[in-house]
């Protein structure tokens, strides 16, 4: 069987297969392909010769939103699920592709196509108001690049997405979103409950496969950052989430005007977290927050706990004053605390200020 336009002109448009077509129909979601192609207003059948033809007017642009929509009601479209997942309020097809049909057989799918769609969505994950795909597509899955882009996100991936052995994909990725509230639910399940950022970047390989889960290498940026209370700005990172773990190696940043490094590991299957920060020149009494202790010191943060309840021991060294309200008179010299932070409490273990005029020390608790 051969398809063409009803007007015998050539275009890059072609169908081969073989008749009879195997149509089942009774239970939900068996109709074969004939029946699609049948009850789709871009096609209808041909007697003589025996073929489906494409109906006019035809150009080198198919306009599949219809098709596609009808295409994921048959029983076919369960050898791929992710056309039955995806939606667009338009979706343009440009190129040369060929469909293969024989009984009993599997159906079959080749393509070189450009692709261009508003609306698209692929299952709960946010909507592109405009997307692009150039590249081989087949029933297996696809290759090649697509761009995606709203009003407070864009993508660009280059590489290639299987959806016959359940959806998986791999590719180089570059990525912008305003906020992690234009996250959708896969990549937002992989932050903290309360996390959050502005502005960030990515840059780098990014894979996905029911067995592994998300996996990444590459780097980013963070205009701010957010966890536990406390903010970072201007945060650059590389980031490794591999089967088990996911490694992030803080390169730069800063925190009340402090400038900060380190890196933090997850157990993916645990959650468990540890990790350290280091800081140079960390202001102390946004950390302390004691009526009086003023002062600035290089301060390691040893991060443990989990996602869902992280804990962090501080220990700080530097120069520090402390004004007592019952004396006012200034303990101005060398600072050494020990604190753990948690559930947003601090709890200082020892902060002592040192000077030839004597010393102060203080613990306790600090909310």
């Amino acid at each position: 069987m051969q398809v063409g336009n009803e007007t015998g002109e050539a275009d890059r448009i072609a169908l081969q297969g073989h008749v009879p077509l195997e149509v089942t129909a009774g239970a939900e979601r068996t109709a074969g392909f004939a029946a699609l192609m049948d009850g789709c207003p871009l096609f209808r059948w041909n007697s003589t010769p025996p073929c489906f033809a494409l109906r006019p007017p035809l150009t080198s642009t198919l306009r599949c939103r219809v098709f596609a929509r009808h295409f994921a009601s048959t029983k076919e479209a369960l050898t791929a699920p992710i056309l039955k997942d995806l939606v667009a309020d338009q979706l343009l097809v440009n190129g040369p592709f060929s469909i293969a049909m024989r009984q009993g057989k599997p159906f079959g799918f080749q393509g070189n196509l450009q692709a261009s769609g508003r609306g698209v969505r692929f299952r709960k994950e946010p909507k592109a108001d405009l997307a692009t795909f150039d590249g081989s597509v087949s029933q297996e899955g696809l290759s090649g690049k697509l761009v995606a882009s709203s009003a407070s996100a864009s993508v660009d991936f280059l590489g290639s997405l299987d959806w016959a052995h359940g959806v998986r994909f791999g590719g180089t990725l570059k990525a912008h979103a305003a906020s992690h509230r234009v996250l959708g639910p896969s990549l937002s399940a992989l932050l903290p409950k309360d996390a959050g950022f502005s502005k960030g970047a990515y840059e780098g390989w990014l894979g996905y496969s029911p067995d592994t889960g998300w996996v990444a290498r590459g780097n980013g940026s963070l205009e701010s950052a957010a966890t536990q209370g406390q903010a970072i700005r201007a945060a650059k990172f590389d980031a490794e989430i591999g089967r088990r773990s996911a490694r992030v190696v803080l390169k730069g940043g800063s925190w009340n005007d402090s400038t900060l490094s380190g890196q933090v590991m997850v157990d993916r299957s645990t959650k468990a977290l540890i990790g350290n920060i280091l800081g140079s020149h960390v202001p102390l009494k946004p950390i302390a927050n004691v009526a009086g202790l003023d002062g600035y010191g290089d301060v390691t943060a040893l991060i443990g706990g989990t996602l869902d309840h992280p804990g962090v021991d501080l220990r700080a060294k530097g120069t520090a004053t402390y004004v007592s309200s019952y004396s006012q008179k200034p303990v101005h010299g060398a600072f050494d605390g020990v604190a753990r932070f948690q559930d947003q409490a601090l709890q200082i273990e020892r902060a002592i200020v040192r000077s030839d005029a004597g010393s102060f020390s203080l613990k306790g608790e600090v909310k």
